[in-house]
């Protein structure tokens, strides 16, 4: 079944553009026993994503569950000014490649899949202002070789940050309020010591609770 919002799939570049869309619906591609990308599904591809709502997207099929809002497979795509939320199986998870995600906010979603991730599963990405906040699950998980700058993990129903194979680095960077904000425990920590940045003023409102199953937020 191949039921993805928007599919990249043919070798697409930065040439390829989706800017202010709201993505929404989506159920994902069924291969094997995985359910990915409910909302956009890449693979072998690169294109830029800007200043899109990628919202209420499920999966439902398959033993685990990848990328409910986003799967990038082998991908450099660039995810800019994006909105990443209320998504039932991770909000985003990334797999290969270098993709960046650059002042996205990453909030609400549900980690009913695979390592019970809510904020989003990646592996060797880079992630810039980026808010990763509210997420029923981990705030970020195997996270090999990955690099947070500027970013704000925070309220998430888990740890901030968990890692299962590479460790991770963390610069100027704020972990609070998560059930724990312990950094790859049993490893190295290796947030650096700087002042750190907020990176937006009022970057989420939480007027419900989270055990209202929708909380309300508010994006500045």
């Amino acid at each position: 079944a191949r039921a993805s919002g928007v599919i990249f799939e043919n070798g697409e570049t930065q040439l390829s553009v989706i800017s202010g869309f709201v993505i929404t619906g989506g159920s994902g591609t069924l291969h094997g026993n995985f359910q990915i990308g409910g909302g956009i599904f890449c693979k072998d591809s690169s294109p830029r994503i800007t200043q899109c709502e990628i919202r209420e997207n499920t999966l439902v099929k398959g033993d685990k569950f990848y990328g409910a809002g986003m799967y990038l497979l082998n991908s450099a795509a660039t995810i800019l000014d994006c909105k990443i939320f209320d998504n039932n199986g991770n909000g985003i998870y990334i797999d290969d490649g270098t993709a960046q995600v650059i002042n996205t906010f990453i909030v609400g979603n549900w980690g009913n899949g695979y390592f019970g991730v809510g904020g989003m599963g990646i592996r060797e990405k880079l992630f810039i202002s980026c808010v990763i906040s509210g997420n029923f699950g981990k705030g970020a998980g195997d996270t090999g070789n990955t690099h947070f700058i500027n970013c704000t993990i925070s309220q998430n129903g888990d740890s901030a940050i968990d890692c299962y194979f590479e460790i991770p680095r963390a610069t100027n960077c704020i972990a609070w309020a998560n059930s724990s904000n312990i950094v790859c425990a049993d490893r190295v920590n290796t947030l650096d010591d700087k002042d750190p940045r907020f990176v937006r003023e009022g970057a989420f409102n939480f007027n419900r609770a989270k055990t209202s199953g929708n909380p309300e937020r508010t994006f500045p």
